[in-house]
């Protein structure tokens, strides 16, 4: 595999002043095991190497509120991932008051704010704006820790009066808002397990994860406005409890709350219950006061919510995640990237992603958390990045698509540039950060402001590799491993580590890390037969081995020792033996100014296809794909890797197909263009009927005589 040579985009600015987190975090190692470590690279060492006085550390330094802390941080300190230790033993917190009233991770000045509340009640928790706000100076809706605190006193009062206690399920279908953060603070402060669907999910995906979860209410928004158009999002949820039908439990309560203040009232036969009728029912709360805000503290690895996976070839996984989250989170706000209190991030996210925990991860270092509604398109990229502008963000976390359709607009679109004066850094999720993406970035963002790629999941709520703010940031490469995570790159027939080769593997974490997920919900009735599911999904690739295998293709800069994922590994395209990810691909295409969007598999077909072949789809932004155009994308991905990179075929399409979290189902068009009669469409994808059109494809004659596509 050629490397290209990445240079050097960012660096950290001199701190002799202003150490950052990592470097106060790697003196108090030093000082309390007597090391000298001096680098990143020596800090990670030790976090694999002394998993449970990394760990131990980590949690001392970021600071967990607890009632008890743990006596041992794992059961077993020699275990692999797949032994599935217990972490955190005998430690008692709630993760509602770690993100209410976080310690402050400056060690003196929390125990200077000790006397009182911290963030002091005036100051800003959240502050929300949605796509028809044209100023975010004076557009923006404010939500103070204290009215915070009080909001979600009340609506833990209510949950409790109305019956919601430990280990029951309360479900939310929301837009990216203030509600919904409360709602989940709530949930857990009375024990029970938070789950979030998006509002964009139709019927019968929320009906498919719902039925699995068997939540006791279901709270659901009662309108949203996406891309200027107003949807009904209380008729779905009302559909969806007059069709209850599991077999298992009984029809959960529907409670509908409004997420804006202009929003139509609802027609009298919809059955709901409204958000005043549920909060005022009952005894009354008492006066709000953190004496009588009664958590409920569990142990480390009790659940506190559930994600559920893309779920792009079978039924979305209910995956149950621990409040080992909090810790997680803290460790990569301050740590990683050395987030302050009072900083303020915006995570473009629906609330049926992972990302949505950004918001909570804002909370629990005491920062804002900037929650955007609506299309960050609409109604165009530019109105996105200008609020980021007038609310003066530190931190955006947006996709590399954003990006591109950002650069895409900004060339046929003049407009006077932001002066973003208090953005620090941005993050890029949900696919690989191609070079043209990095390229572009900083044509359009100050210099100081550090990009930064990252790589996890929705399995893991959190990251495997992404930022440091200690790293220099080579082109579009991960800059690290993630403190914790013993990242290695294994072959994928051999099993072998090649990570120092320079060859892509597979994606594997050899020991133990606290955001393993639990298990994957489910009935009583199949817990053998989910609990085998959760095996396979994640411990098996290897047979022998108990690693984690994530599923992705991934690679190691040989130099600088970067990181890049290449795709999922189940979708590696392999023609004569050359592996390559697809991303590979996506980085060269997606840069082509003709090219809109694409996808591309590999198709060898049993009984007719000797070898596999690459097939190319790709949708364009106007008129019909040309000769001329082929050639241009052939030459492109030869000149930018190799000619076994060129794909067999190209053909144009009308639609990509999407998840609901915006992923590119490789994995279920791959199986429709190699003949699979009996695939059916997960209610994941977004656009299930664009798969049709892949249906012609797997009928490609052996032959390689020359097409019209080629």
């Amino acid at each position: 595999m050629s490397h290209p040579k990445m240079d050097v985009v960012w660096r950290p600015p001199g701190r002799e002043s202003q150490p950052t987190h990592l470097t106060k975090f790697r003196t108090s190692l030093n000082s309390l095991h007597g090391l000298d470590m001096k680098t990143y690279e020596d800090v990670h060492r030790f976090s694999i190497d002394k998993t449970s006085e990394f760990w131990a550390a980590t949690w001392d330094y970021v600071g967990i509120q607890c009632d008890r802390r743990f006596d041992r941080v794992l059961s077993d300190p020699k275990g692999q991932a797949a032994s599935l230790p217990r972490w955190f033993e005998g430690a008692r917190f709630s993760v509602a008051e770690n993100v209410l009233f976080p310690i402050h991770p400056d060690v003196e000045e929390s125990r200077r704010q000790s006397k009182y509340d911290w963030p002091r009640n005036e100051e800003t928790a959240l502050e929300e704006v949605d796509e028809a706000v044209r100023d975010g100076r004076d557009g923006s809706r404010k939500t103070t820790w204290g009215t915070l605190r009080q909001n979600a006193f009340h609506l833990t009062w209510a949950l409790r009066r109305n019956g919601i206690g430990v280990g029951d399920v309360v479900a939310c279908i929301s837009a990216n808002n203030g509600f919904a953060v409360t709602l989940g603070i709530a949930v857990n402060a009375v024990g029970a397990i938070f789950s979030l669907c998006a509002t964009d999910d139709g019927v019968l995906s929320l009906q498919r994860k719902l039925s699995q979860v068997a939540p006791k209410v279901i709270f659901a928004q009662d309108r949203v406005v996406w891309k200027g158009r107003e949807h009904n999002v209380a008729a779905k949820a009302a559909t969806i409890v007059k069709e209850w039908d599991d077999g298992l439990s009984d029809p959960p309560r529907l409670i509908t709350f409004s997420g804006r203040s202009d929003s139509a009232t609802m027609s009298a036969n919809e059955v709901h219950t409204t958000m005043a009728d549920f909060v005022c029912s009952g005894e009354a709360a008492p006066p709000y006061s953190r004496s009588n805000f009664d958590f409920c503290r569990q142990g480390a690895q009790s659940p506190l919510q559930i994600f559920f996976s893309s779920g792009t070839t079978g039924e979305p996984k209910c995956i149950v995640h621990s409040q080992c989250v909090a810790l997680n989170l803290k460790k990569e706000w301050l740590l990683q990237s050395n987030s302050s209190p009072r900083d303020s991030f915006l995570q473009v996210t629906t609330c049926g992603w992972v990302m949505w925990l950004f918001n909570y991860a804002s909370l629990l270092v005491g920062g804002t958390a900037l929650l955007y509604d609506g299309s960050p398109l609409h109604p165009d990229p530019m109105h996105l990045v200008s609020l980021v502008d007038e609310l003066g963000a530190n931190g955006l976390g947006v996709s590399p698509r954003f990006l591109s359709e950002l650069q895409a607009h900004r060339s046929s679109h003049v407009s006077q540039t932001p002066s973003f004066a208090r953005l620090r850094h941005v993050t890029s999720s949900g696919a690989p950060l191609s070079p043209g993406n990095v390229e572009f970035f900083y044509s359009f963002f100050p210099r100081d402001v550090r990009i930064a790629t990252l790589s996890g999941g929705t399995d893991v709520a959190g990251t495997f590799c992404g930022p440091s703010a200690d790293l220099e940031v080579h082109g579009s490469f991960m800059q690290c491993k993630m403190l914790g995570m013993d990242l290695q790159i294994w072959h994928h027939i051999t099993g072998k580590n090649v990570e120092n080769t320079g060859a892509a593997g597979e994606l594997i974490v050899v020991k133990p890390f606290p955001t393993q997920p639990l298990c994957f919900h489910g009935p009583s009735s199949k817990t053998a037969e989910l609990k085998e599911k959760y095996m396979k999904s994640y411990y098996l690739r290897f047979p022998g081995e108990k690693v984690w295998c994530q599923g992705d293709f991934i690679m190691r800069h040989p130099v600088h020792g970067g990181l890049e994922i290449l795709g999922r590994s189940d979708g590696v395209l392999n023609p004569s033996g050359v592996r390559f990810g697809s991303a590979e691909i996506y980085t060269v295409v997606e840069k082509l100014v003709f090219v809109e969007d694409c996808i591309v598999v590999g198709q060898r077909r049993p009984s007719i296809d000797e070898d596999e072949r690459v097939l190319l789809f790709v949708k364009l932004r106007n008129g019909y794909l040309s000769l001329s155009q082929i050639q241009t994308i052939k030459s492109a991905i030869s000149a930018a890797y190799t000619p076994r990179h060129v794909p067999f075929a190209i053909f144009q399409v009308d639609e990509i197909p999407v998840t609901l979290n915006g992923k590119k189902p490789e994995v279920a068009v791959k199986q429709i263009v190699n003949g699979a009669t009996d695939f059916e469409p997960s209610s994941s994808i977004a656009n299930p009927k664009s798969l049709l059109q892949f249906r012609k494809y797997a009928e490609l004659g052996k032959s390689r005589a020359p097409m019209s596509s080629l």
